[in-house]
């Protein structure tokens, strides 16, 4: 492993979302805990970076003493026990200002440097019935042929009904693209790479409060592949093998300061 990508993604979190700051606020409903809920809540945020399958996984690392190394010395690390206590009774709102801090930050850095389509700003509303409407609509149907690499020809149909009457059908056809492209890549990267249809608790705020944290985690790591790994998309990185070389360097890594709890 010629580079550490470990310190140069804590570093990037750190300098540029705030993320060791961001961390000490978060807080929990547990009464003179022992372990400090920042300590919790990086151990839950890395261990979704990394991918983690289950909670039985995370106390195996625990175990293991996988994260020892990540924290300042004599830091004192939970039990599996106490990080379901602590999700179960966490400030959903603490988590959520951490959340808006990150995406305020994209768009003050201007990561979505085209923000429209066609100077139209979109987004997607799932579950939309029109049962009683008494407006006129608007149906469209795209045919389109595609070929695969033996040059066979498979036709596609797509229905889209709207009650916007001036937008031109090119626009109209990038936008169904760009909705398939977050299902395919986003939606389908969450639950078959990050476990996103794994239930690790069972009560209503401990589910909240893990699906924060993983999409926190979900978001933050795809900023730093392609914005802080020089040339990660033309080289064609496998973020798998990245992801792995996280969790080598978590066992490796020794006499090092990690930004996160050294930001003050």
């Amino acid at each position: 492993m010629n580079k550490s990508y470990l310190k140069q993604m804590l570093s990037y979190f750190s300098k540029v979302y705030q993320l060791g700051e961001k961390i000490k606020r978060l807080k929990d409903g547990r009464l003179s805990p022992q372990i400090e809920t920042s300590t919790i809540s990086f151990i839950v945020l890395f261990a979704f970076i990394c991918r983690l399958r289950s909670f039985n996984r995370l106390e195996h690392w625990l175990e293991k003493g996988r994260f020892k190394n990540l924290f300042p010395k004599k830091t004192r690390l939970p039990h599996i026990d106490a990080i379901r206590r602590s999700l179960s009774s966490f400030d959903i709102d603490s988590l959520h200002d951490m959340h808006d801090h990150i995406i305020k930050t994209i768009f003050k850095n201007k990561v979505f440097r085209n923000g429209t389509i066609d100077d139209i700003k979109v987004a997607a509303i799932d579950g939309v019935e029109m049962t009683g409407m008494d407006m006129k609509v608007r149906f469209i149907r795209f045919v389109e042929e595609i070929y695969d690499v033996e040059d066979k020809k498979e036709s596609k149909e797509v229905w889209i009904v709207t009650t916007n009457k001036s937008i031109c059908a090119e626009t109209l056809w990038k936008i169904i693209h760009k909705r398939w492209d977050i299902e395919n890549n986003v939606f389908h990267q969450l639950k078959t790479e990050c476990h996103f249809d794994h239930c690790y608790l069972h009560s209503p705020t401990g589910i909240e409060a893990t699906v924060g944290f993983m999409i926190i985690a979900f978001n933050l790591t795809q900023l730093y592949f392609f914005r802080n790994i020089r040339g990660f998309r033309k080289k064609d990185f496998l973020q798998i093998d990245i992801i792995e070389d996280l969790k080598d360097e978590m066992l490796l890594i020794k006499d090092w300061g990690n930004p996160i709890f050294n930001s003050a």
